[in-house]
């Protein structure tokens, strides 16, 4: 729901229990609606997990079928080759550094920068 449906819901709800029919005035209302739009926002926000894969979070999906179990890590590199790692990859300013656990990975369409780019396979 978006604050304005929020909003709406709250005063819906004053109308119908009769808010309006007692001292409390229209304009009154419509501030409560909008305050109880933002609280409920804002505890919304309070309560989404955090400890979800970050792999949810991105506009991309890394199909972890594709490659061996062997590998645990994929990731970007700074001239935009992408690799899988068996074990996590130590990033300094200028590179992911490049061990023997690593193949070739597809891009799975990321477009983000690629210091930002490691993944973790899910659990």
């Amino acid at each position: 729901m978006n604050k304005l449906e929020l909003a709406h819901a709250f005063a819906l709800h004053g109308i119908d229990v009769g808010v309006l029919n007692s001292n409390y005035s229209l304009d009154l209302l419509v501030a409560h609606s909008w305050q109880y739009a933002d609280l409920m926002l804002a505890e919304d926000e309070k309560r989404k997990d955090k400890s979800l894969p970050e792999v949810l979070n991105d506009d991309f999906v890394i199909d972890w079928d594709y490659v061996s179990k062997r590998y645990n890590y994929w990731v970007m590199d700074k001239d935009g080759k992408f690799f899988w790692y068996e074990r996590e990859p130590r990033r300094n300013d200028m590179e992911f550094y490049q061990n023997c656990d690593m193949c070739l990975a597809p891009d799975f369409g990321y477009k983000g920068d690629w210091k930002k780019s490691l993944r973790k396979r899910p659990e």
